[in-house]
């Protein structure tokens, strides 16, 4: 949408000073390093104006207008001549660049003093156009815009920003963006167009004349991402090798003192006793003990759908298993020996039979 007035208007402003002195007749003084900063160029409208605070018996405030007139010193010798009234006056020495205020008579007092140099600028209508910029901004988006001459379409140029990546923190703004787009190179107070940002808007103005401006639509793209991946070695796999056995009289159970010997394929036969080696009624927690010997390999019993196999896991590498003897070498043969005192026991027994049974 077209904004149809831009107004610009300056003003420069010198430090206040002031002095508590209650004496009957009292002076203040406008530092010299104050005066200097007012401007020396002579503007049109420009004027100096001296307040003062009157203090004391009689209070108010007197305001003193001149118009600024070749150079400083000119303009503050002017502005002196025109203090008077209330027991007022002012003597401007060029030599000290000092304005001193003084204010005679009984119990009057001077509260403060402020030199004040004022430009009202004129006020120029330009055509403008307003950007509002809306919706999410994203790192690595270049977001850009045309503005030309809304009639003959001359003087295109393109304004336009491309929104470094971030490593970390939160993303940009819509009102970032409008200040970057602010700092584009075809915007300057000497180019033909100029902006101000207010927020998320940004508002586009030529710097002279009022011929209407067109501002095309922006396109946002994003930034190409190039790059590829380097692989070297190998990937460890989990592989996991299921043992299921199948034991010939399965349904025997260990006693305490049996000795089994498991063997695979060429390897040393290792020999566990029941009880000591290891505990349980089960050959298959035997042989998951056996393959959960070796150094690098874990073995458990299987659960659930793996419920008599035995889960072997190598870290990622593979090991042969097979050919498996679990054989019962010894069966525990120790009897326990009972005597019971509270009968008869006997050694022998003779039976005669008698000689009619031939």
């Amino acid at each position: 949408s077209t904004e149809p007035t831009l107004t610009q208007r300056d003003g420069d402003v010198v430090a206040v000073r002031s002095n508590g002195n209650q004496t009957a007749t009292f002076s203040t003084a406008v530092a010299a390093s104050d005066l200097a900063t007012l401007g020396s160029s002579v503007i049109a409208g420009k004027r100096w104006e001296l307040v003062v605070v009157l203090g004391g018996s009689s209070t108010g405030t007197r305001t003193f207008v001149t118009n600024f007139v070749t150079d400083g010193p000119t303009t503050a010798d002017a502005l002196d001549g025109l203090v008077i009234n209330d027991g007022l006056s002012a003597v401007y020495t060029p030599g000290t660049n000092t304005f001193v205020i003084t204010r005679t008579g009984s119990g009057l007092t001077i509260t403060s003093a402020t030199i004040t140099e004022i430009v009202s600028a004129a006020v120029t209508t330009v055509a403008a156009s307003k950007i509002a910029i809306t919706g999410p901004v994203g790192e690595a988006e270049t977001w850009q815009f045309s503005v030309r001459d809304a009639v003959t379409l001359a003087n295109p140029v393109t304004i336009s920003k491309q929104l470094s990546p971030k490593v970390s923190g939160s993303n940009y703004s819509a009102a970032d963006l409008a200040g970057f787009l602010r700092q584009d190179s075809d915007f300057s107070p000497t180019a033909t167009y100029d902006a101000i940002v207010a927020s998320n808007v940004l508002y586009v103005f030529r710097n002279t004349g009022t011929t209407g401006i067109n501002v095309s639509a922006a396109t946002i793209t994003t930034l190409a991402v190039a790059g590829g991946a380097k692989f070297s070695g190998e990937v460890k796999l989990k592989w996991q090798m299921i043992v299921t056995p199948v034991i010939a009289n399965a349904d025997y159970n260990n006693r305490s003192g049996d000795v089994w010997t498991f063997k695979q394929d060429s390897s040393t036969a290792s020999t566990k006793i029941v009880g000591t080696d290891f505990t349980g009624t089960d050959p298959l927690d035997f042989l998951k003990k056996a393959l959960d010997a070796p150094a690098g390999i874990t073995a458990t019993l299987g659960t659930g759908g793996l419920l008599g196999s035995i889960v072997v896991d190598a870290g990622g590498d593979l090991i042969e298993l097979g050919d498996f003897t679990l054989t019962r070498k010894a069966p525990y043969t120790a009897r326990d020996v009972v005597t019971d005192a509270a009968r008869n026991h006997y050694l022998q027994v003779v039976i005669d039979l008698p000689s009619s049974l031939g």
